[in-house]
């Protein structure tokens, strides 16, 4: 498969190495079945910095079938114990295409393959609110270390200095050893802001990566809430590289950032619970179906 040149989109050498070593062998091992390799996130924007990952999609030709899953994910396993950067890898195929995730049509660069992202559709409104508010609500679980969503959280340790949003609960996403830092707040943050925007403006508030998730819900004019993502991606990720900073001043700005979560995260339940109690009345008896459901898994 033929790869183009991309050192003014990759400027790191040694991701540019990874990529093709990663797109190699998986063209070998599936011969003709990959229509395109599409690169996501911070590596396809250049906004990386020390703990960003390698975000990848395959896409291939037509189904992907139960045995090529089963090797695709012994691939990339190989690939991850090789690679000295995260890798997140993920299969797509035409006919299973998950067009709720519009990161591959918006958000993301073709390396390798076909270019296909002007043929790919968008989800109606409701099919993008399920989808991103499910992720939403899996990292806010997360998070706060609950098996459930609940109407109003707690912090999740209120008696730790940072309230608990620095505690490492992904050790994957971190160098080896580490056991605070701030990625999962980041990312968590992000998510909610995009799953607020989607709630809020419909199929206007479709994006595409983080960044643009930030630009767009600083431009919503959410209340005071615009400024507390942007100075969460930009002080968490771009200042401190998702580390806790050293100096007093700026763990007392983190402390600050950490107690304001809380209330922000609310905001966000509270907006979501009033989605659902309209998405009652939608017209497609499915979403009806799942705003029920979620609304009574809520209650119990």
């Amino acid at each position: 498969m033929q790869m183009p040149q991309w050192d003014h989109l990759i400027p790191d050498p040694r991701v540019q190495s990874i990529l093709r070593g990663v797109i190699g062998l998986i063209d070998v091992v599936f011969p003709g079945r990959i229509r395109g390799f599409y690169l996501l996130g911070s590596q396809s924007d250049g906004t990386t910095v020390a703990l960003s990952d390698i975000d990848l999609i395959v896409l291939f030709r037509e189904s992907l079938r139960a045995d090529e899953g089963e090797v695709f994910a012994r691939v990339v396993e190989a690939c991850e114990l090789l690679s000295p950067v995260r890798l997140d890898i993920t299969a797509q195929s035409e006919e299973t295409f998950h067009a709720a995730d519009v990161r591959l049509k918006l958000g993301s660069v073709p390396v390798a393959g076909d270019d296909i992202r002007a043929q790919l559709p968008l989800p109606t409104p409701q099919e993008h609110a399920r989808y991103i508010t499910n992720w939403t609500n899996f990292f806010i679980r997360r998070l706060h270390d609950i098996p459930h969503l609940r109407a109003s959280l707690v912090y999740p340790d209120s008696s730790d200095v940072f309230y608990g949003y620095a505690t490492v609960r992904i050790p994957e996403w971190y160098s080896p050893g580490v056991t605070a830092g701030t990625k999962e707040l980041a990312a968590t943050v992000c998510w909610t802001a995009t799953a607020l925007l989607s709630l809020k403006l419909g199929d206007a508030g479709y994006v595409g990566t983080k960044g643009e998730a930030v630009r767009r819900y600083r431009d919503l004019g959410d209340g005071a809430w615009d400024n507390y993502v942007t100075k969460v991606y930009a002080r968490c990720r771009g200042a401190w590289y998702y580390e806790i900073p050293q100096g007093a001043e700026e763990q007392d700005e983190l402390r600050a950032l950490c107690a304001s979560a809380l209330p922000f995260f609310n905001y966000y339940l509270a907006t979501y619970q009033e989605y659902l109690v309209q998405q009652r009345q939608a017209d497609d008896p499915a979403h009806r179906e799942w705003a029920e459901e979620q609304l009574s898994a809520w209650a119990e």
